[in-house]
């Protein structure tokens, strides 16, 4: 049998490297991907039934459960057996062979199980994520899944052409962000039990289809994928991201198929399993779709399950690209059966090659030297130097801390910052979110030491909600106008577990001389399936009397359509009394987006012009129509982005538009209003974080380089935009002066304000690049460090073209920016967000700059940098 297997491990060796130039089909989000969701939904999940604990059970057989994530997908591809066992794989996706196997285990193995057993246990839950994951991914029986929603935002709604490119690149994009990089079981060795699954199969179809021998030589052609995504994904990860922004950026972050939701619905289909592990399969409802499984009679998903019984829904899979394939071959998988089972690993050149591509990358879990860096130019007017005075992180593992940041003064003594961790969440209650408070001295401000905020935050805010991503956007407002701050804080993914992801907007009342009432005292809410209340806030007072107001943006809102988004205003009353509950109709005024899929909403900000407020509302994802019905058409611009101008207090209708011209610029991804030329007129900065352009190597005979997606920030008069009253083209618009970015995909102009960070009376423009990496050529160390730009105020602020007329590389915003900020931490994303807190009793302000993606002190756990002036420091 071992030389049978040899010759045939030989056979498949060679038909690999025939066939590696052709592409291959296999269904699912990718390799990495479904072992990077297992990853993150082991952190959440808690089940013990009767003495049997099974997040112990995934944490101790972390080869079987590892196995298990991408195994569905092991029959897919044409070199195993030439495509002979699609179907098998097929079957292998939906909730009839969960049924199989929880019958085949229940049959076989009573309890007390034994060590084969549990691994077939966190084998089972292993591909079990991966089924639930792939339905939303694909968005099997479900609108707006992932690739769905790629499809109507970057590919002219074709979700074909987004499958095409989503599924391999999703697995690029992971390995580029190293999103698997610190789970190290995943590359010592893996468990498949192929005796076990033989059986399984045998009894699924009652006659033998699929054998062990052909279930071990189809993983191994896995485990190569596997090994090729992780030494050579990262370098593929530009061919993919280049076609979809909304690739890049959502990959984790989107509400139904991004990451942290597949990985959500993997706990809940966990517990599902568990359901029936213990009690038998009869005690659920068991359609096609995994993602409709209902084990009680209160399950929200039963009466949508009931309409999936009978419709056979089908993977379609996708591309997994060649190159990939080209990088291992079987001679270098060794196996070892055991009498159920078999393990699978790799020869030792092999596995140093795996270490080596690891050992790129700069881990700084816990090291002092990826510390934010802070530099000065000679060519600031201003020669005091920034410095960082704190970093403040959480230990918990994926709580994205940082996602929103915010200040206020919440007991009418004392100003504190407010930080939002909405993917913060514990082993039993996933992804509820997190806020914390750290309240500053009256004289030296925030604490300028190193904080655990799960420790040492003053206040801590915990969503009640499950999966609803409390803290995801934030406000400081005076909702009951009684002179102190109150605190608005967004769950937009409430109701994720029944599907509905509707979203809440909870406002906390401060109280003078006690802060924060510890519970909600109004709760707004969405109107319907996919609203997504509050994936943006802003706090300002639009009605002129004084107190703040709310202003809630949901850019996915389907008010008359698919993700048009909305606008909701929310004036300060006197007679709003605690335990009020609102709906976001309720609103004093409302604008709503004009066109499917342009995330009306997505950034916001408020200026006066002639004495009366002016709403300024992002539309980043709007396209220029080709068609008079706006009916997708290959000829339609892209993404190239909207910003309308409203006055709130006069129409719904906006006075003014500025339009986008170019594919995937993004035009509106943020907003801000300043006066950076010390003078009377308002200048309007416009991010476009997407923009492609082209540059130059200055010192290599003036080469041009392009910069894919590299982003831009463009400022013109608002006073003349208004005064045009009409739907202005940015290509018609003279502008003031344009930053561009220096690197591709950086995101330049992700984040911008126009604030007075020197304290000089001034506004500056501050703006970051979290996406950028500090290796021009992104292939050979870091990604995704991140950087913050800061352009003082006065008479030295640039006009014209801001960042040509370089050294080395143009454009070069390092080189004639007043301040950088970068961080040596890769995959931090560093600057996603920041804000300026002014300190009255000092000349200068504190600079709050996130890292959400930081794994400081646990993975992607996040951390929040404190910045301040060097002399603000000495006095302190």
């Amino acid at each position: 049998m071992a030389e049978l297997r040899s010759s045939m491990l030989k056979l498949f060796s060679f038909l690999f490297f025939l066939l590696c130039f052709v592409t291959l089909r296999v269904s699912s989000c990718g390799i990495s991907t479904h072992i990077d969701i297992g990853h993150q939904a082991i952190n959440w999940f808690k089940d013990t039934r009767n003495n049997t604990d099974y997040r112990e059970i995934i944490l101790r057989h972390q080869d079987a459960f590892i196995g298990g994530n991408p195994y569905p997908d092991a029959m897919y591809s044409g070199l195993c057996f030439k495509g002979k066992f699609h179907a098998v794989a097929e079957d292998t996706h939906w909730a009839p062979f969960i049924n199989a196997t929880v019958r085949y285990i229940r049959k076989k193995y009573p309890k007390p199980w034994d060590q084969e057993t549990e691994k077939l246990v966190a084998f089972t839950l292993g591909f079990v994520s991966h089924q639930v994951a792939d339905v939303t991914w694909h968005s099997l029986g479900i609108d707006q899944g992932f690739l769905t929603t790629m499809g109507d935002v970057n590919f002219f709604g074709s979700f074909p052409a987004a499958h095409s490119i989503g599924d391999p690149g999703g697995d690029m994009v992971a390995s580029f962000e190293g999103d698997t990089r610190n789970i190290t079981a995943s590359i010592n060795e893996w468990y498949v039990p192929s005796g076990d699954l033989e059986d399984i199969y045998l009894e699924y179809y009652g006659e033998k289809k699929i054998d062990k021998n052909e279930i071990e030589l189809c993983t191994a052609l896995l485990l190569l994928g596997w090994v090729g995504e992780h030494i050579g994904g990262a370098k593929l990860f530009s061919k993919y991201s280049k076609t979809s922004p909304f690739l890049m950026e959502d990959l984790h972050s989107y509400f139904q198929g991004g990451v942290a939701d597949m990985a959500a619905w993997s706990v809940l289909l966990w517990h599902k399993t568990i359901d029936m592990l213990e009690h038998g399969t009869d005690v659920c409802v068991i359609p096609h779709s995994p993602l409709f499984i209902s084990c009680n009679k209160s399950d929200s998903a039963t009466a949508s399950s009931r309409r999936q019984l009978d419709k056979k829904l089908k993977n379609p899979g996708t591309v997994t690209p060649a190159e990939i394939l080209k990088l291992a071959d079987f001679s270098n998988i060794n196996m070892k059966q055991t009498k159920r089972g078999t393990y699978f690993s790799l020869s030792e050149s092999l596995h140093e090659k795996m270490l080596k591509s690891k050992s790129l990358s700069r881990d700084c879990h816990g090291s002092q030297n990826c510390h934010l860096k802070v530099m000065s130019n000679e060519n600031s007017a201003d020669k005091r130097a920034l410095l960082m005075s704190a970093e403040y992180s959480s230990s918990v593992p994926y709580a994205r801390l940082g996602w929103s940041l915010a200040y206020g003064n919440f007991n009418g003594q004392n100003i504190s910052l407010v930080i939002g961790a909405p993917g913060y969440g514990t082993p039993g209650n996933s992804q509820h979110g997190r806020v914390y408070l750290v309240t500053g001295d009256a004289d030296s401000g925030l604490p300028d030491k190193d904080l655990d905020l799960d420790v040492s935050a003053n206040t801590i805010l915990d969503g009640i909600v499950e999966n609803g991503r409390f803290g995801t956007a934030l406000a400081v407002v005076d909702f009951n106008k009684d002179g102190v701050n109150d605190l608005a804080v967004s769950a937009p993914a409430t109701g994720a577990n029944d599907l509905q992801y509707t979203g809440t907007v909870y406002i906390f009342f401060g109280t003078k001389g006690e802060g924060l009432n510890p519970h909600p005292s109004v709760a707004i809410y969405g109107n319907g399936t996919y609203y997504n209340l509050g994936t943006s806030l802003l706090g300002t007072d639009i009605d002129g009397d004084g107190f703040k107001d709310l202003i809630i943006g949901s850019p996915y809102a389907p008010e008359g359509g698919p993700q048009r988004g909305s606008v909701a205003i929310f004036l300060a009353k006197t007679h709003i009394q605690p335990g009020l509950d609102l709906s976001v109709h309720n609103a004093d005024w409302m604008a709503l987006g004009e066109q499917n899929y342009s995330w009306f909403g997505y950034s916001m900000t408020v200026t006066k012009e002639s004495g009366k407020i002016v709403l300024l509302v992002g539309a980043p994802t709007f396209r220029l129509c080709a068609n008079k019905d706006c009916s997708y058409s290959k000829d339609d611009v892209q993404s190239v982005g909207r910003v309308y101008l409203f006055h709130p207090n006069l129409s719904t209708q906006p006075m003014a538009t500025i339009t986008g011209h170019k594919t995937f610029m993004k035009l509106g991804t943020s907003l801000s209003v300043g006066k950076p030329y010390n003078n009377s007129e308002d200048i309007l900065a416009i991010s476009a974080a997407t923009l492609s352009f082209e540059g130059h190597l200055v010192d290599v005979e003036d080469m041009p380089v392009s910069f894919t997606q590299s982003g831009a920030i463009y400022l013109v008069n608002s006073t003349k935009v208004l005064q045009s009253g009409s739907d202005i083209s940015l290509n018609d618009l003279q502008y003031t002066a344009i930053f561009e970015g220096d690197r591709s995909y950086g995101r330049f102009g992700w984040s911008l304000d126009f604030t007075d960070v020197n304290h000089d009376g001034i506004t500056d423009l501050v703006f970051s690049a979290p996406f950028r990496t500090e290796d021009i050529t992104e292939e050979l160390k870091g990604a995704e460090e991140g950087g913050l730009y800061v352009f003082y105020g006065g008479t030295s602020f640039p006009l014209g073209n801001a960042t040509r007329g370089c050294k080395e590389v143009e454009p070069c915003p390092g080189e004639k920016a007043s301040n950088v900020m970068k961080s040596s931490e890769e995959r931090s994303r560093m600057g996603t967000t920041f804000l300026n807190i002014p300190n009255a009793r000092s000349s200068g302000s504190t600079l709050i700059v996130s890292s959400p993606r930081s794994s400081y002190k646990a993975f992607h756990s996040g951390s929040v940098h404190v910045v301040q002036h060097a002399s603000q420091m000495a006095v302190v």
